[in-house]
């Protein structure tokens, strides 16, 4: 764990990242793959490396959120060692630990007091299992006294996995979706033609968040060497593999990501003007940005690639037209079919930066994917202009050798019936043909 007190002082503490961070009011927090509710007052938020801090400045409370391989043992001596990691901590005395059910998972729960500093502090710890691996939650409060011990047990105790209802398929791709999903190699598509490639390598701790902002060690990579015009198709191939926690020896997964995980960026809302994302965690994505500041404009509608959202077809699209600021979901290319996936450049792009997927805390991600991109157009099915040779050239109307015009069979058929009505009704007209009897 690492030491938020340095010397400890939770007021400066609270105060100086509550001024970078801001305040979250009556929301729920996102950590992966788990969510814990806060009140609806009070509380800031605060990322640093693989560790979320959620601080209350006014009651100088700290909760600290980690992800872990597996959920600790209810066993005292198993506790110790989950906190003495935490620096500058000594005199830890594990209270109580016990197993208890939460939100249907078997939790652990202790309570303990410890010296931070040279400070008491009371602290409390629930740990849950979220599908492969762990998320614990530990309370600091200062003193010995249990002070705000119904808020914070309120707050541990909504810490779950998060779970999505499952929804119906739908039948149509949503209305934030600009186009439908048209088979590239069918009939139905147009022809294309091939264009210019570059290759990109996209480091795991590449947050598509913080794109064209001023370089640090979570910027994306910006595609460069290919013209991004609009109308334009991009195609990709990656190979390569990222793990969103490297300490805790989470696997890598591969350009597709862990399709048993979609996280969503930021809770769900934009993020410095780009909107959020559900797309499969550790995967390759992308973002269209044109060349004026991404604040200017409102953030539009987030894409959602779990089966049966807002994403027609959801990871499996096979032409996808993304808005500006609009974060979507690449992988390796290809469908799980193998099919090619193509996304429309849109109107006003200028930029295209890729990312890896994640929820928050991308400084501890691990691993690389090396991407090739590929332009390609739509090939024109105008007819080419008539060439008229100067042997072939048709004679006027005034000359006197004018070619017998060449007709089809059906056309030769139906001159002949003319011809052959025509006489009938001569023959009738003269007198010399009689229908019936006379």
């Amino acid at each position: 764990m690492m030491n938020i007190y340095q010397p400890f002082s939770v007021v400066a503490f609270v105060a100086l990242y509550l001024s970078a961070f801001g305040e979250v009011r009556g929301d729920t927090v996102l950590f992966a793959g788990a969510e814990i509710s806060l009140p609806d007052e009070g509380w800031g938020l605060r990322e640093s490396g693989r560790v979320t801090y959620l601080i209350n400045k006014d009651k100088k409370l700290v909760i600290e959120l980690y992800r872990f391989s597996k959920v600790p043992p209810a066993d005292k001596d198993h506790i110790l060692k989950v906190m003495k990691p935490h620096k500058n901590t000594t005199d830890i005395n594990v209270h109580e630990a016990k197993k208890r059910t939460q939100h249907g998972l078997s939790a652990t729960a202790t309570e303990g007091t410890a010296k931070i500093e040279a400070k008491p502090v009371y602290f409390r710890l629930v740990g849950i299992p979220v599908q492969d691996h762990a998320v614990i939650a530990v309370a600091f409060v200062p003193g010995e006294k249990k002070n705000h011990q119904t808020e914070i047990e309120g707050i541990l105790k909504s810490l779950k996995a998060r779970q999505r209802p499952s929804a119906p398929p739908r039948t149509q791709p949503d209305s934030i979706v600009t186009a439908p999903d048209i088979d590239p190699d069918s009939e139905l598509s147009p022809p294309l033609v091939q264009g210019p490639s570059t290759t990109v390598v996209v480091p795991g701790t590449s947050n598509l968040w913080r794109a064209a902002q001023i370089a640090s060690a979570t910027t994306p990579p910006e595609v460069k060497g290919i013209p991004i015009t609009p109308g334009t198709r991009i195609s990709i191939s990656a190979t390569g593999g990222v793990t969103n926690n490297v300490e805790n020896g989470t696997p890598k997964n591969g350009p597709d990501g862990n399709r048993s995980w979609f996280p969503r960026h930021n809770a769900g809302r934009p993020d410095d003007g780009i909107a959020s994302l559900y797309a499969p965690g550790n995967s390759v994505i992308g973002v269209f940005l044109g060349g004026d500041s991404r604040n200017s404009n409102p953030a539009p509608q987030h894409l959602d690639f779990q089966p049966g959202r807002n994403r027609f077809n959801g990871v499996n699209y096979i032409t996808l037209s993304p808005a500006l600021k609009q974060p979507f979901y690449f992988g390796n290319g290809r469908t799980d079919g193998g099919k090619l996936q193509h996304v429309i450049v849109p109107v006003g792009a200028t930029r295209l930066f890729l990312g890896a997927m994640d929820s928050n805390a991308y400084g501890d991600n691990a691993g690389q994917f090396k991407v090739t991109v590929n332009v390609s157009t739509v090939k024109s099915t105008s007819p080419p202009s008539p060439s008229v040779e100067p042997e072939q050239a048709q004679p006027s109307s005034a000359s006197p050798l004018v070619p017998r015009q060449e007709h089809t069979s059906r056309q030769r058929f139906c001159r002949r019936q003319f011809r052959r009505r025509g006489r009938l009704r001569h023959l009738l007209k003269a007198g010399k043909l009689f229908i019936g009897r006379r």
